[in-house]
């Protein structure tokens, strides 16, 4: 039982952590383009920020929710992709019968995968978002080295997509087997849909 317990804090931890701090460094990517945008000034922005507590503690929610939305927002206007790939209702069967075939090393592969999706779409979103940002400011003030930012934030915008999309294949591909296959109790499931 305490073993158990303690495998489930630590996966909590480890997800939380993980999923959560691509947040925080993709929103931060935003504001501090959004900074430089501002005043051209980055150094500033960082010394203020680390000043106190406060604001750093402030920075980090705001930077943990400007990744999130604007994942989000890819998301709705369809460049990201963050759903299952199955239906929602399908999802925790879907897992259960995974599980059951797969065990722990299943398990394993597909939260890197969704991992993969999640920090192509996070990192994706904000790289785009920060760059449109910077290119805003480079038609106004035009300097080689926002160039170079630019430039370097839509390739990473490319490589972000590009692994999302290609995690969001491989989730999908590992678990279609799952939504009808006979045997795990999904039939129904797999029926209405």
């Amino acid at each position: 039982m305490l073993k158990e317990a303690n495998r489930l804090m630590a996966n909590a931890y480890k997800h939380f952590v993980m999923r959560d701090f691509t947040y925080i460094f993709s929103g931060g990517l935003v504001l501090g383009s959004a900074r430089y945008a501002y005043d051209g000034q980055l150094l500033a922005g960082l010394e203020y920020v680390t000043a106190s507590v406060l604001t750093f503690v402030v920075f980090l929610g705001c930077a943990y929710y400007v990744g999130l939305i604007a994942q989000e927002g890819a998301s709705f206007v369809g460049i990201m992709k963050t759903d299952s790939g199955v239906g929602v209702s399908k999802w925790i069967p879907t897992l259960d019968a995974f599980e059951s075939k797969y065990k722990e090393e299943g398990l394993v592969r597909l939260e890197r995968i969704i991992y993969f999706k999640h920090v192509g779409s996070a990192l994706g979103s904000c790289a785009m978002l920060s760059a449109v940002i910077l290119l805003i400011h480079l038609i106004t003030d035009y300097t080689l080295i926002e160039f170079i930012a630019v430039l370097t934030l839509v390739i990473a915008a490319a490589v972000c997509l590009k692994l999302n999309r290609r995690a969001y294949r491989d989730q999908s591909s590992v678990l279609k087997p799952f939504v009808a296959e006979p045997g795990t109790g999904n039939e129904a499931l797999s029926a209405k849909a």
